[in-house]
């Protein structure tokens, strides 16, 4: 009656295949017409007033797996190995484009890495995972805007590869040396050169320590940028918008 679900008819189908027609639960709620269908439902289904609003933050720079940890930490998952099985495979997340773009990628370790997009998020603590993943998923959709697209098309980056870039020089600088970064990468890849840096390789060995042996830097990876010339197979983390757009737009004073 108050104009939230468009069509009835298509809402009872989504109930019915989603298999939650009969957990919805009698009460007052507060919704937005801004909710999608299946934010609509989470609610109905939680049951509103009994159910716990926490804040989920995911930093700039984290990976899939501290995302993992956290929301194991936090007990909206059970399973921190189940969790990352879907990071690995996206497989249920092929309607958004960039998802399904990343999946043809090989020797990726995670196809979702890079892809949750590092911000602030008031969730419920009993949450099935799937509602949280697209919650993630629209934000980085909404954030890539069409002139990010046209941008990366002008420099003839995918944006695998845009986002790629902006993971590495997340982990590479301060914010405000990204641009710079991001001239010296992009210089290196013009010429065919090895980027060299420690954070990919970082990535590969799951370690952090300030000094890579000779050892650490020659493992055999398609994310080691110390032994192939070119970008890392995939993203390194979660890249802040910041990181994005010095990915597009590098310092021109450096190029």
């Amino acid at each position: 009656e108050n104009g939230l679900i468009r069509n009835a008819s298509i809402y009872k189908l989504y109930l019915d295949i989603n298999d939650k027609a009969s957990k919805l639960k009698a009460g007052t709620y507060e919704l937005s017409p801004s909710m999608t269908m299946a934010e609509i439902t989470e609610k109905l289904v939680i049951g509103g007033s009994a159910s716990q609003v926490v804040k989920l933050v995911l930093k700039e720079g984290q990976t899939v797996e501290d995302l993992a940890q956290t929301l194991l930490d936090m007990g909206v998952i059970q399973s921190k190995e189940d969790f990352l099985k879907i990071m690995q495979t996206g497989e249920d997340y092929k309607g958004y484009s960039f998802i399904d773009a990343a999946s043809g990628e090989p020797g990726l370790k995670y196809v979702m890495e890079g892809y949750m997009f590092p911000d602030t998020y008031e969730i419920y603590i009993d949450s099935d995972p799937d509602v949280i993943i697209k919650k993630f998923l629209d934000r980085f959709e909404n954030i890539y805007s069409p002139e990010y697209a046209a941008r990366a098309e002008e420099l003839n980056m995918t944006t695998h590869e845009v986002i790629t870039m902006a993971s590495v020089i997340e982990k590479e600088a301060r914010s405000g040396d990204f641009k710079k970064v991001s001239a010296v990468f992009h210089n290196r890849l013009n010429q065919n050169m090895k980027l060299q840096s420690c954070p990919t390789a970082q990535y590969v060995l799951g370690i952090k320590k300030l000094r890579l042996t000779a050892e650490d830097v020659s493992v055999d990876s398609p994310y080691n940028t110390y032994k192939y010339a070119g970008l890392p197979a995939g993203p390194i983390c979660s890249p802040s918008k910041l990181a994005i757009e010095a990915a597009l737009w590098p310092d021109e004073d450096f190029m």
